[in-house]
């Protein structure tokens, strides 16, 4: 087996175990599911961006799971946008130290912008929901 089959072996079962840990916990703490999600949607953001050549699908997808993350737990946008936009410089690390790949410095630290379009997709939704919410509650107002 290939370095790179190995590691999407490793990676693909770590995320099989991650799914009934997070489960306990989401039972013993029901606040904690966005976290929860945020971090393993983080984790196959930064896969895929480290199979991908194409950073575009990486960064609508770290907008667009940033956006509706926001919108569901505005308190909590900040993590949301650590731990969204955080998976694709860790894999992209991951994959020049362990010689999966052939980058340089500069574009593993250039992967740090993941983190701008995570917290930009993230308060995007913040946004949106502040301006939703005075919407609605002005609808029902009385005269």
């Amino acid at each position: 087996m290939t370095n790179q089959g190995m590691f999407n072996w490793i990676l693909f079962n770590s995320l099989v175990l991650y799914l009934p840990v997070a489960a306990v916990i989401v039972w013993r703490k029901p606040n904690a599911w966005l976290p929860l999600m945020a971090l393993f949607l983080g984790i196959i953001v930064g896969w895929l961006d480290m199979k991908s050549t194409e950073p575009t699908v990486s960064a609508l997808l770290l907008v667009t799971l940033g956006f509706f993350c926001g919108f569901a737990q505005p308190k909590r946008a900040w993590l949301v946008g650590i731990l969204l936009g955080a998976g694709v410089p860790v894999f992209i690390f991951l994959a020049a130290t362990l010689r999966l790949t052939q980058l340089t410095m500069v574009e593993q630290i250039t992967s740090l912008v993941a983190l701008v379009f995570s917290f930009g997709g993230a308060y995007a939704g913040v946004i949106v929901r502040r301006v939703s919410h005075n919407q609605t509650t002005r609808v029902f107002e009385m005269p």
